[in-house]
């Protein structure tokens, strides 16, 4: 078998050798016990449930397991993507200017103009595909997130949506804790003044929003449902008194 001995040929039986160099195993299936042609690519599509690889997927393979051929098959395509990269880069080596002292950073710079076009068509899928709004291009933080994973280097891999949902998600509320406990502490010191602004969530709750501004910014309070409540002077005055105690 030659380099097609991967993991995944533990988990078949094989029947029967092709009849000749470079063909097709029958094998038999160690989970569902299903019996197909194929060689290691159809054997992980058997496993990873690949429509493309024309074999029905394993109902019953080890979440572990498919976990390794899935890294397996990441690993392949990573190499892959940095192969077709570097013969971009042979291509146009060859196309350029050979001039001793510039050859380096004239091929990054036409490599680089070569591929921001598709990089900008990749962005505006993003926002297209998970409706985002186009404000958030100019949104400060989303700026400086891209500024920095641009220095980091192409190593960096996104978080993933355990860590955003759980461990990046609970630092954030002690980074946020500190700044408004900051942010408050300054507040007394200077002149403040808390505001409202009626608003609607997307329930058609009716909200009165807080916030409280001062010389060095704006911090939101807090959001109060108001269903229920006639929403004239004394009431308005009561939740701000409230607003204005609990800042003290």
């Amino acid at each position: 078998m030659g380099k097609e001995k991967g993991p995944e040929w533990t988990e078949v039986t094989i029947l029967q050798e092709p009849e000749k160099a470079g063909g097709n195993f029958q094998v038999k299936c160690g989970h569902c016990e299903l019996v197909f042609w194929g060689g290691a690519i159809r054997i992980q599509g058997h496993f990873l449930g690949q429509v493309a690889c024309g074999v029905k997927k394993c109902t019953k393979y080890p979440q572990a397991l498919k976990k390794q051929l899935q890294d397996i098959d990441q690993v392949k395509r990573e190499q892959e993507t940095q192969k077709r990269k570097v013969q971009d880069l042979d291509e146009a080596a060859v196309a350029l200017p050979q001039g001793p002292t510039k050859k380096q950073s004239t091929l990054k710079a036409a490599f680089g103009k070569q591929d921001k076009s598709k990089v900008d068509a990749m962005w505006g899928r993003a926002f297209y595909g998970n409706g985002f709004s186009f404000r958030m291009i100019n949104d400060p933080h989303f700026k400086a997130a891209v500024e920095a994973t641009a220095d980091f280097g192409e190593n960096y891999k996104l978080p993933s949506l355990v860590c955003l949902r759980t461990t990046l998600l609970d630092k954030e509320k002690v980074l946020v804790a500190a700044e408004l406990k900051s942010f408050m502490a300054s507040a007394r010191s200077s002149k403040a003044t808390i505001t409202s602004d009626g608003w609607s969530d997307t329930r058609n709750r009716p909200l009165l929003n807080l916030l409280m501004v001062t010389p060095k910014g704006e911090k939101f309070l807090e959001s109060v449902d108001t269903s229920g409540d006639t929403k004239d002077a004394d009431f308005i005055a009561e939740v701000v008194g409230k607003a204005i105690e609990d800042v003290g």
